[in-house]
């Protein structure tokens, strides 16, 4: 299941995408089994309940790629997100979303392991509606996400943003994604000199051993 709210990606099965979950869904207080019954138009309109208000969570994990990296997003990402907007869930096969609008949101932080850490939401608002899929922007004016392939022998790559952003953003982070799971890890830096609103530029502490590295990139205004 993927959860966006005022399109922003804050939970993702795909951990290219920086985070992984959701965990733990739950609707008033009830943990939800069977997730699938969520996107059924009968199941969210039994969390209708009149005009009472509705309140969801869930936990997810997000991943950077050092602990400067996870220190700047524990300390920004709050400021990345609005106190109250659109919560929209979509199904894993991607085609049907519900929608929770002007959702109230609450966001904690839980345990640090390494360079991950537990990411806990609730929101309150009004009942779950049925709507078409909405495509998250890959490139928007506020948040810029996108993987960027790398050349065996690299020890830098130039990251340039699709289009460039209005000013120079607050956040911005680089994972490295390995080809294989037994493939050699490199340590994978930012030169915060280097960051404009253009792009900026990654730094590795050994060239790149062979072909099939990527980075996912992701920048916040």
């Amino acid at each position: 299941m993927r959860a966006v709210y005022s399109n922003t990606l804050v939970a993702s099965p795909n951990l290219a995408a920086g985070r992984t979950g959701p965990t733990g869904l739950s609707f008033n207080g009830q943990p939800v089994i069977d997730e699938a019954q969520l996107f059924r138009a009968a199941y969210a309109t039994l969390y209708g309940r009149g005009d009472g208000p509705v309140e969801c969570g869930f936990t997810t994990w997000v991943q950077r790629p050092s602990e400067a990296a996870l220190m700047l997003f524990m300390g920004t990402f709050r400021e990345t997100l609005p106190v109250q907007a659109d919560l929209v869930l979509t199904d894993d096969a991607e085609t049907v979303s519900v929608r929770m609008v002007d959702a109230i949101r609450e966001v904690t932080f839980g345990r640090v392991v390494g360079v991950t850490v537990q990411v806990n939401y609730r929101f309150r608002g009004a009942r779950f509606t049925s709507e078409d899929v909405i495509e998250l922007p890959e490139d928007s004016d506020t948040v810029k996400v996108k993987t960027v392939a790398l050349t065996a022998g690299e020890v830098s790559k130039a990251v340039t943003f699709d289009s460039p952003f209005a000013s120079v953003p607050r956040g911005v982070t680089a994972q490295l994604l390995l080809p294989t799971s037994s493939a050699q890890a490199l340590g994978v830096y930012i030169d915060k000199s280097t960051i404009t609103e253009g792009g900026f530029t990654v730094l590795f502490d050994a060239a790149v051993p062979a072909s099939g590295y990527e980075l996912s990139i992701t920048a916040i205004l």
